[in-house]
């Protein structure tokens, strides 16, 4: 969203974000400050900030967009435009420094993809789908290069016309938990919880004293492999519900 704001800024579009509800405690404060930012250039309809905001990280400076266009930004092939790591490196020469920035790439790629949502539903672009292909170099240990791609494109009816090329089925991984961890990261939910936060917790997702619910062990997770794999599961009967505990029986199951 932050990014199809700083397109259409760049466009001179200012964006109605009146409809949109957002909850505050579990978004990334860095994305605050993305939007606080471009609400401060004036990029958001109604809204306005009394200070000078600094650059988010997330920040990305489109104009190379501008200079680029269509027809270098994304290499058309038949029924498709296509984004890749070697058709860009001889397609943005004077932009090498910036467009590839390695440390950046997921960021950039998400900026792009923003430029070609916002150019389809203006009509700029021919009805074509948009391939991004990740090359096996980028796609193991550096999943924030497309798992937030891929998190939009599974629940974004706008993204639907992304296609991310990518042979999943040859690493062992575990995609939707990858982006449910990466979610979880950046929303700080990957701590130590209090029991008031557990429990304030379990009231918003409607965990309710008598319920039955399932508790997946992971096992070997680090920061190569987030994911782990599962060990075992656990029944767990929430008994009781207090403000300084919680009662409950487990049950395990034996892996079979």
């Amino acid at each position: 969203m932050l990014a199809i704001i700083r397109e259409c800024y760049r466009r001179g579009i200012k964006a109605d974000i009146s409809d949109i509800e957002m909850e505050k405690d579990i978004t990334p404060e860095e994305h605050m400050n993305y939007l606080r930012y471009l609400i401060s250039l004036g990029a958001v309809e109604g809204m306005s900030v009394d200070k000078e905001i600094p650059k988010s990280k997330f920040f990305f400076d489109t104009k190379s967009f501008e200079e680029l266009g269509p027809n270098k930004l994304f290499e058309v092939k038949n029924d498709k435009y296509v984004w890749s790591y070697e058709y860009a490196t001889k397609a943005y020469v004077d932009y090498l420094s910036t467009l590839l920035y390695m440390p950046m790439l997921g960021n950039i790629l998400i900026h792009i993809v923003a430029y070609f949502t916002v150019s389809s539903y203006l009509g700029e672009l021919d009805k074509k789908y948009l391939q991004i292909d990740i090359e096996d170099r980028f796609s193991l240990n550096n999943t924030y290069i497309y798992v937030n791609l891929l998190s939009c494109s599974k629940t974004l009816k706008c993204f639907e016309n992304i296609f991310l090329n990518i042979d999943l089925e040859s690493y062992n991984l575990d995609l939707d938990y990858v982006i449910f961890y990466n979610n979880g990261v950046a929303a700080n939910r990957i701590k130590y919880w209090s029991n008031e936060e557990k429990v304030k917790l379990m009231s918003k997702e409607n965990f309710v004293e008598g319920g039955i619910y399932l508790l997946w062990e992971r096992h070997k997770m680090n920061n190569s492999n987030p994911a782990g794999r599962i060990l075992n599961c656990t029944v767990i009967a929430l008994n009781e519900i207090h403000d300084t505990y919680i009662e409950y029986t487990s049950i395990g199951i034996g892996k079979t």
